[in-house]
């Protein structure tokens, strides 16, 4: 293990930097999840470092049943999501090296660049929406603490400004890794 100078993002807002700042280090971060994905894990020796294949609908069959069997309450919302998920899995089975925890407090940036990526503990082969979905959840978390009135709606002019900068690259992270997105009409 080495020793890497720079700097760690606790807060995905960012309040310490500027705009510009803010979406040069989104920009690095959707680059660097992009080259993770095109690794190609059998070139490198990794090809037993994880089962390939089937890996959202082994994901999807694991939480289900872990939720299951810790609810306490009856979850319309959860059962339907449930019902749902296994029904809409992509139909693309791409393997990658799949970080599994890709979010910015994992990872250490210096003058706005990726510099390492920390807890690899989660990671294995997988297909690369699971981390890219991850990457997004931290932008969809705002909301339910929103809700929650945990954080103040003053605040959410800022993460506004901070997600349509990252919306503008998720083009460059798309068109780099392969990945095709899917959006449901709620």
């Amino acid at each position: 293990m080495d020793f890497l100078d720079g700097d760690l993002f606790w807060d995905p807002m960012i309040p310490s930097m500027t705009n510009r700042d803010r979406t040069e280090i989104y920009k690095n971060k959707n680059k660097t999840l992009a080259k993770l994905h095109s690794v190609d894990y059998k070139k490198i020796g990794l090809e037993d470092y994880g089962k390939p294949g089937n890996y959202v609908s082994r994901q999807v069959s694991r939480w289900s049943k872990q939720y299951r069997a810790s609810e306490t309450d009856n979850i319309e919302a959860m059962n339907n999501l449930i019902d749902w998920l296994p029904k809409n899995i992509p139909d693309d089975d791409e393997t990658t090296i799949v970080h599994g925890d890709y979010r910015l407090d994992n990872m250490i940036l210096k003058n706005n660049e990726v510099v390492g990526i920390l807890d690899w503990e989660l990671s294995t082969l997988g297909h690369p929406i699971a981390d890219f979905s991850y990457h997004c959840l931290s932008w969809r978390i705002w909301d339910f603490l929103w809700s929650l009135h945990i954080m103040d709606y003053r605040e959410r002019d800022n993460i506004n400004n901070i997600l349509l900068q990252i919306l503008s690259v998720l083009a460059l992270v798309t068109s780099v890794s392969g990945i095709t997105l899917f959006f449901v009409k709620r």
